[in-house]
């Protein structure tokens, strides 16, 4: 019993529960998570001008380049006639790059080949390839496209790791967010891209 004049008290058990994250909590972990993705991209961008200038530096011989620049050539008009179409094309080699595995190979086929045809209109032309490379880039459709092609293949990286560490479940939830950042970029550098070549088109009639 408890002392004489002693008030009895009663402590209950203490039962602890899981706090929720609070909203501030969840925009962090939101923004840390974009930063991540948003590094992962440019590394990824990054990576691709690099092999973009590896392969329109590379040699080729006289022959092939002019059977190249012919071959592209025909397929230009098809290939650029509506921003839609410029849009479409991007659009397919960006989703490629994101299949798990596969679509890292992929986007280094891509961007190589299109360096290639950069040399070989540097070849035939003999316009400096420096000057060749500079210019989407100086017109900024070009660093727009090949932001949207990081994204891609970031994304395409985190999918094949994801499924290794058997989390694919988790990072398919994040895959719309990176299409729709990649669609905006590619609408974008899609028109600017037509406005150029119209542009360019006029000038030389």
């Amino acid at each position: 019993m408890p002392p004489r004049g002693a008030a009895a008290t009663y402590h209950s058990p203490t039962i602890y529960t899981p706090c929720p994250k609070t909203l501030r909590e969840m925009l962090q972990g939101f923004r840390s998570f974009l930063l991540r993705r948003f590094l992962a991209a440019i590394v990824a961008t990054a990576l691709l001008i690099g092999l973009l200038a590896a392969a329109a530096l590379a040699p080729m011989p006289l022959v092939d380049a002019e059977a190249l620049v012919n071959q592209f050539e025909e397929m230009l008009p098809r290939l650029t006639e509506t921003p839609v179409m410029i849009f479409l094309n991007n659009l397919a080699a960006s989703l490629l790059m994101m299949i798990p595995v596969l679509g890292m190979a992929l986007a280094g086929l891509i961007v190589y080949n299109t360096g290639a045809v950069i040399g070989a209109f540097s070849a035939v032309s003999n316009i400096p390839v420096a000057f060749l490379l500079l210019i989407p880039f100086i017109t900024v459709y070009g660093f727009i496209e090949m932001l949207a092609y990081g994204f891609a293949v970031s994304q395409g990286f985190f999918l094949t790791t994801s499924a290794f560490k058997k989390q694919l479940k988790k990072e398919v939830r994040s895959l719309p967010y990176t299409v729709a950042v990649v669609v905006l970029l590619l609408l974008v550098g899609a028109v600017l891209e037509w406005i150029l070549i119209r542009l360019g088109s006029a000038l030389m009639t």
